[in-house]
């Protein structure tokens, strides 16, 4: 029999034990970059991938996997896993970020084709700035440009996912011509440019997020770390 005093303190390991076994069971991919790119490959002139260690931009203790790239008039970039296996369970995409300037990051889940599309979703990435970032299948939504192939039924299948792309939509922005009729400007970064990653997980359990208010709908899930207003 354990000594009254060390009963609390059994419970809490326990507890934690078995918290954490439930954790590993929901996770269908952890990458933490500490061998080598696990997978990922660039897409598009002048991209390339490796890890680095660099004190002075990877969060301590860890490696990171870097997406090297041109922003450039009419050159499109990116960076590309194939699916893991059993991701048709997937409830959320968690990894941390970090951007060497401001702008919008696109995350795409990539049907197979034909007879799939793509879907994607998108975050605000502030200059330099580590950002934690979690997606669950309900923030991508179906890409519908005059070159994007169309999806019969209409929405994302999860089961029918081949591959996830990171991409900067600073290089769909900088395309943009000046429309009176649409009084927006945006800022060109042309020039080189790298977006870090570290911890990318795909996992079968969803987050735990705080409801909205009732008869209201948010333009913006609450409960983030952050935002998916570009």
């Amino acid at each position: 029999a354990l000594p009254i005093s060390m009963r609390p303190v059994c419970l809490v390991l326990f507890a934690a034990a078995a918290a954490f076994a439930q954790r590993s069971s929901n996770i269908l991919l952890f990458q933490t970059f500490e061998n080598d790119a696990s997978g990922w490959t660039p897409m598009g002139e002048g991209a390339a991938v490796h890890t680095t260690a660099e004190l002075d931009r990877v969060r301590p203790g860890h490696k990171s996997l870097e997406f090297s790239y041109e922003l450039a008039p009419k050159k499109f970039t990116g960076v590309v896993l194939g699916a893991p296996q059993g991701f048709a369970q997937m409830q959320s995409l968690r990894f941390w970020a970090r951007s060497d300037h401001q702008t919008a990051v696109g995350v795409l889940l990539s049907e197979k084709k034909p007879g799939g599309a793509n879907y994607a979703a998108w975050f605000w990435a502030p200059a330099n700035t580590w950002q934690s970032i979690e997606l669950i299948p309900a923030d991508f939504t179906v890409t519908d440009g005059p070159n994007d192939p169309v999806d019969p039924d209409g929405k994302l299948d999860l089961d029918q996912v081949e591959g996830i792309a990171l991409f900067d939509l600073g290089q769909f922005f900088g395309q943009m011509q000046p429309n009176p009729q649409l009084p927006m400007r945006t800022a060109a970064a042309w020039g080189h440019h790298n977006l870090l990653i570290e911890s990318f997980e795909v996992s079968s359990s969803a987050p735990a997020r705080p409801a909205a208010q009732p008869g209201t709908v948010p333009i913006d899930l609450p409960g983030r770390d952050f935002l998916q207003w570009v």
